[in-house]
């Protein structure tokens, strides 16, 4: 799953893995490289 976000005038994207339960991205439409990554909440699983 790719998702865009936005938080204080500055867009990222996000990737998430629910087989890892990880998040990664980086800042969107800027000049500098910047990378982003950690550990998400499970998500429970109905049973």
């Amino acid at each position: 799953m790719n998702t865009l976000w936005k938080h204080r005038g500055y867009f990222g994207s996000g990737e998430v893995s629910t087989k890892d339960n990880y998040l990664f991205g980086k800042l969107q439409f800027i000049r500098a490289l910047v990378n982003y990554e950690g550990e998400t909440e499970a998500v429970p699983e109905a049973a």
